[in-house]
């Protein structure tokens, strides 16, 4: 059974989320300069860590039973 975190995931897995969260990361700061990478990482790693620690805490809250794909 997979487990769903919120209504905003709806369909993805928190894993999916994961893979997804990473992704964007990348793709923000994939094709900058050294100056605009360097001013555009910081919030990109900020939003990251938000996204990670809210699939964290989903995880958390699964049910034991049900893995947390």
């Amino acid at each position: 059974m997979t487990t769903f975190a919120t209504d905003e995931s709806a369909g993805l897995t928190l894993d999916d989320r994961e893979r997804a969260a990473w992704a964007q990361y990348a793709d923000t700061l994939r094709t900058l300069g050294t100056v605009a990478y360097a001013q555009a990482e910081p919030p990109a790693w900020e939003h990251l860590q938000e996204e990670l620690a809210e699939i964290a805490l989903a995880r958390a809250e699964a049910p034991s039973d049900v893995p947390a794909f």
